[in-house]
């Protein structure tokens, strides 16, 4: 059914305007670090737009900062490792969920559901106390692992999803021909499911790459000290309430996420519509 030119038009402006609201604290972040330190500053000639664009923060923060690419360093260690485990588990729970029957099966679904209804924080302190007892505080495993057990629910069901719009006659076609139900995983389901573990692999991108609260509580050396993190520290470094340097590093920790977000929004939005209509 096709909707009126006026509904159509007012539903145009409302979500520019929520876009325009939820853009212009990233646009002011961005303006405010390419100008100069004075301009900043100048609050009696308030300007909006730079009268002179300058690199200096972005080089200020590159160069003179030595913590910043270890921060950088770090996070994408614990982002690659907590994607590549994500995506081994999700995959082969999800194709055993979606095609095999076992006794629990039903119940191990309504576990994840609760799971997932349960708040992060309130699964931060036993995280605490488990990791003291077995000493992964302050190192980047202590902060893959519960990441990997955090993001894993949501993959699995997306995971699932997937396998379930599969036809199972291929994986009885590639039984028949002798192939083991690791083989059938492997080389007839994953690659039939690659668009979801490109879902899956994103979403996991998106939330570990910024997540704070974890990595500010179950970390305190600089040494495992992400990004997330780490600008709360380069403020102090870069002169208390440096707000071109500070402004600078928030915009390269950001880029990446935007990159993502923009590169692969169809195969997000396609693989949370996929998760939500099948079984």
């Amino acid at each position: 059914m096709i909707r009126p030119l006026w509904q159509r038009i007012g539903g145009c402006i409302l979500l520019s305007l929520f876009a325009a609201l939820f853009l212009l604290p990233l646009c002011w972040v961005v303006l405010t670090s390419i100008k100069p330190t004075k301009e900043i500053y100048d609050a009696q000639n308030f300007r909006i737009l730079p009268s002179q664009v300058t690199l200096d923060h972005y080089r200020h923060v590159v160069v003179k900062m030595s913590d910043f690419p270890r921060y950088c360093w770090n996070t994408a260690r614990v982002t690659v490792v907590t994607i590549a485990v994500v995506l081994l588990g999700s995959s082969m729970c999800g194709y055993a969920l979606a095609r095999l029957r076992f006794f629990g099966g039903k119940s191990f679904l309504t576990f994840l559901l609760i799971i997932m209804a349960v708040p992060w924080v309130v699964m931060l302190i036993p995280i605490y106390r488990l990791e003291v007892a077995i000493g992964l505080l302050n190192s980047l495993p202590g902060l893959i692992l519960p990441y990997a057990a955090l993001f894993m629910p949501m993959a699995i069901l997306i995971m699932r999803a997937a396998f379930l719009a599969v036809p199972s006659d291929l994986r009885e076609a590639a039984m028949i021909d002798g192939a083991s139900e690791w083989r059938v995983w492997f080389g007839v389901m994953l690659p039939l499911v690659r668009p979801s573990l490109t879902v899956v692999a994103l979403m996991t991108f998106l939330s570990c790459w910024k997540e704070f609260t974890y990595a500010v509580t179950l970390n305190s050396l600089p040494s495992a000290t992400t990004l997330a993190v780490g600008i709360t520290y380069l403020q102090e470094e870069g002169q208390s309430w440096a707000y071109g340097t500070l402004c600078a590093a928030i915009v390269l920790s950001v880029l990446p996420l935007l990159i993502a977000f923009v590169a692969f929004q169809r195969q997000i939005v396609g693989g949370l519509t996929e998760g939500a209509l099948k079984g």
